[in-house]
């Protein structure tokens, strides 16, 4: 056997004993730090979990494992997803994730994490350059969560829905006004999704509460549904919406001065505002780029005297649409869009000769 042959065999017992004959499988480090979070856990978990399949034979290839996603290149481990009731009251280890230096999702909703270990909180995440996306929803995480998280400054995508963020922490929110930025999500400039809903809150403001950097932000997606934010933003800060594509709003107590920014809206697709605005007498939406039906929670509006839904796209029936149940309208301004206005429009328009006029008017422009 000549020295070539003999290296090349050795090369390849090497390769073998190490586990990289399997050009196509998860790296030797990372499935050992998989099998240290599971042995870090297994206290907490069932025979039943996904977490006890991890590793069920030496040989298994990690990028198999469920709730693993690994580059297709690379064979880097690029999201970890543990979901369910698995990490259920265990104290969060960043450590533990810290070897996933290729690391863009973490999703570890639903699971009643309350707190992390000390000195291992998510700040220590920052080592991982590439996390885009966090997923914290269904926990039991505070007002103290945005400090760590607001070191994250490569987040693209950031989830704290249905946590207790809002209870308990009046104090610090009503006497901290003034606090550190750092206490806040004012670092995370590349933060395109947040979602912040069902968490009590009942701050006066959503943007200067949290001290979002308006000036740097390229957020398109903001829930905050089911919360008790009073009103939108200030004024100075409308810029902050200027990417905003997908807006949901529901169920707060917002005033009507939240209306007022929808002009400055101009990438705006989609706005789900069915808040407690049942005194408003006055809405303008006009000038932007809402598309589909009439939602059903304008029909609530029953002091309502003027609405502006001028220049956009909307469609269906306007005879069966929601502003047939407002019976205290006065002027209705629904050029160019794209509703349906029936020949026969006196069911619509028997309130008032007013109601008539401005749909015929409507027509006349069409």
């Amino acid at each position: 056997m000549t020295n070539g042959k003999i290296v090349y065999l050795w090369l390849l017992i090497l390769f073998m004993a190490n586990g990289w004959w399997c050009c196509y499988c998860c790296w030797n480090e990372e499935r050992t730090a998989l099998l240290q979070l599971k042995a870090n856990i297994k206290y907490s978990t069932r025979d039943d979990d996904y977490l006890s399949l991890w590793g069920a034979n030496e040989t298994s290839d990690c990028c198999r494992w469920e709730g693993i996603v690994c580059s297709n290149t690379t064979r880097r481990v690029i999201e970890l997803s543990i979901t369910g009731d698995i990490l259920r009251n265990w104290r969060f280890n960043a450590s533990l994730f810290v070897p996933f230096k290729n690391l863009k999702a973490l999703l570890l909703p639903g699971h009643s994490l309350a707190g992390w270990v000390k000195n291992e909180g998510f700040e220590k995440l920052r080592q991982l350059r590439n996390l885009e996306v966090l997923d914290l929803s269904g926990n039991r995480f505070n007002h103290s969560i945005f400090e760590p998280v607001n070191q994250l400054s490569s987040l693209m995508s950031l989830n704290l829905s249905s946590n207790y963020i809002g209870l308990r922490s009046d104090i610090w929110f009503t006497h901290n006004k003034t606090g550190s930025a750092s206490e806040r999500l004012s670092g995370l400039d590349k933060l395109e999704i947040l979602d912040l809903s069902d968490n009590n809150l009942d701050l006066e403001n959503v943007f200067s509460t949290l001290q979002i950097n308006t000036s740097t932000m390229a957020l398109k997606r903001l829930d905050i549904r089911y919360n008790q934010f009073q009103s939108f933003l200030p004024n100075e800060e409308l810029g902050a919406l200027r990417n905003i594509e997908y807006l949901l709003l529901d169920g707060n107590i917002l005033d009507e001065n939240f209306l007022r920014s929808s002009g400055v809206m101009s990438s705006l697709k989609v706005l789900l505002a069915c808040v407690d605005l049942k005194y408003l007498e006055e809405v303008s939406l006009s000038r932007n780029r809402f598309t589909g039906k009439l939602p059903p929670c304008l029909g609530n509006l029953t002091f309502l005297r003027v609405i502006d839904l001028t220049l956009n796209w909307f469609s269906g029936n306007i005879a069966s649409s929601p502003l047939s149940r407002l019976l205290s309208l006065e002027y209705l301004l629904i050029a160019n869009n794209n509703f349906e206005i029936p020949i026969l429009v006196k069911s619509f328009c028997e309130m008032e000769e007013l109601h008539l006029h401005s749909l015929q008017s409507w027509r006349r422009k069409r």
